[in-house]
């Protein structure tokens, strides 16, 4: 995208923070690739995947100085994300992989607490209040997924 599309693009859409986490992100995980690459990458902490961040981050309009860190964690990937400054943007995201697709949960900043949602193919699902801490976050992402593998 030419720069003054992409400068323009930025002061009219949403923050390079919504697009990272609730456009970019998400759909490039639902490539098998891409997110083989990035699964790798995590367990091999060679670098690569922190590299891939900082361009999508970049190519978003994001300040390189705060940017997303991808972690691998037990059964799939956390993404730590800049402190969000809008309603809607992300503390955190966590990607886990199941037989036939990647589930995609999100700790959004809202106006009085924080949120636990996923992103579904069919929707944006909120599920409510959840805590800001890490560790409770991924253990609410983590039942929602055990929950939606049950069924």
């Amino acid at each position: 995208m030419p720069p003054e599309i992409s400068d323009e693009k930025r002061r009219e859409g949403p923050s390079p923070h919504y697009v990272f986490a609730h456009q970019l992100l998400k759909e490039l995980v639902k490539d098998e690739r891409f997110w083989s690459a990035l699964s790798r990458s995590t367990d091999n902490d060679d670098g690569a995947a922190e590299h891939v961040f900082r361009k999508m981050w970049a190519d978003c309009g994001g300040d390189d100085a705060l940017r997303p860190k991808p972690e691998r964690i037990s059964g799939g990937v956390l993404v730590r994300m800049p402190p969000p400054d809008e309603i809607t943007e992300c503390w955190y995201v966590v990607i886990f992989p199941t037989d036939t697709k990647r589930r995609y949960y999100t700790l959004e900043k809202s106006i009085s607490v924080d949120v636990l949602c996923e992103w579904t193919d069919e929707a944006h699902v909120s599920f409510g209040p959840c805590s800001r801490n890490e560790d409770e976050f991924i253990a609410a992402a983590r039942k929602k997924l055990l929950q939606a593998t049950a069924n």
